[in-house]
């Protein structure tokens, strides 16, 4: 394992490089977490509802947001200029026939609004999404009387709210900081796999490796195997400097899925810096594409800005990345409310592509250093 140990005496060497790297990282998330926290927290979505079934259902939808959002009086003629005017973020219709639709096939649609570019407006869509969608499987699948429905649909958002902490100040942040975290770990691993393979990659040194007895095959193997190890310390950092500043989010449902989706997120940061690193063979080189690389995959995938008020160009883009699967599934896991597979299976096969990501870099890197090696005089 002489390459592994290699690996890590030039991290040592230059330890406090990546050791600040990851420190003004972690800075920089908890400042921007806490810009996002106070403006997500001190605003509420400002919401009309027009309800025009005037049934048990619709009340209880109104009652059940009324605590969560900010009512609006508006007459239903002035809603098109209220929203022009960013006086209202959401405006929610319920039809006539709302509720003797419910336990049909043909359940009746209700009509939303929303500002573009609402970030709370985009929580109280899922707020009637959720709620809408349980009172119909309460209604299809459950009770038949109504009010037993609206019943048995509250005491599951009352669930729901436990457990999700929507709206709780030590909760709400705490995507965006794993969001953030994105930015982190492909601005630090890429600087540090560069320190590294800036120096495996001088030519004395890849002399001396071809003329040892050290396959290629041994040698890709061992450097996988120290940039895993690599990965698995940022993880661990990342994790205490989760649970210490947010140590009451991180005992939500489904919290752990934040740890796993970041250590799927490893995989692709580390392969995109070995691949910069078979290239470039200055530091400098590599610290210019480190910043615009991470900054970029930072802004087309929501690290920064929610994903909701991504452009649809910007987020077709943003497909072609890993990023984009990282930070949509950390926005699911936050939406979480029960751990079964029609909620947890959209989160794993974002997983199984940030990954996928992953292992073709690596391959089309150890292919490009495999030849380069071989025209070595």
């Amino acid at each position: 394992m002489q390459v592994f140990k290699l690996f890590f005496r030039i991290i040592y060497k230059n330890k406090w490089s990546v050791i600040m790297t990851l420190l003004i990282a972690f800075a920089m998330s908890f400042m921007f977490v806490q810009d996002s926290a106070s403006s997500s927290i001190e605003t509420k979505a400002k919401v009309v509802i027009a309800d025009q079934d005037q049934s048990e259902a619709s009340k209880a939808l109104t009652t059940y947001l009324k605590d969560k959002v900010e009512l609006q009086d508006v007459k239903e003629a002035d809603i098109e200029d209220a929203m022009y005017y960013r006086q209202v973020d959401y405006v929610l219709y319920i039809p006539k026939g709302y509720e003797a639709s419910l336990d049909s096939q043909a359940v009746i649609e209700l009509e939303k609004k929303q500002l573009p570019d609402s970030s709370s407006a985009y929580v109280v869509d899922s707020y009637v999404t959720n709620y809408t969608d349980t009172l119909y499987a309460h209604a299809t699948y459950g009770n038949s009387d109504i009010k037993d429905v609206i019943k048995a649909t509250n005491e599951d958002m009352k669930e729901e709210i436990a457990y999700t902490g929507i709206q709780q100040k030590d909760d709400l942040p705490i995507n965006f900081l794993f969001n953030f975290l994105n930015y982190s770990f492909f601005s630090g691993l890429i600087a540090a796999i560069g320190i590294v393979m800036i120096e495996l990659n001088k030519t004395d040194i890849k002399r001396r490796l071809m003329i040892s007895p050290i396959s290629n095959k041994s040698y890709n193997f061992q450097i996988a195997l120290a940039t895993i190890a690599l990965g698995a310390i940022f993880v661990l950092c990342s994790t205490a400097y989760a649970y210490g500043v947010f140590g009451n989010a991180m005992k939500a449902i489904g919290s752990h899925l934040y740890i796993l989706n970041l250590a799927c997120i490893v995989v692709p940061s580390l392969a995109l810096g070995y691949l910069l690193c078979v290239f470039v063979k200055k530091r400098e080189v590599i610290g210019g594409m480190q910043n615009v690389i991470s900054l970029f995959l930072a802004f087309v995938s929501g690290s920064f800005v929610p994903q909701a008020l991504l452009t649809d160009g910007v987020l077709m883009v943003a497909k072609f990345t890993p990023s984009y699967y990282f930070v949509r599934n950390n926005d699911l896991i936050f939406e979480l409310t029960k751990m079964n597979s029609k909620q947890l299976t959209p989160i794993y096969q974002n997983m199984g592509i940030t990954l996928l990501f992953g292992i073709v870099i690596f391959v089309v890197a150890f292919i490009i250093q495999k030849r380069k090696r071989k025209n070595i005089i």
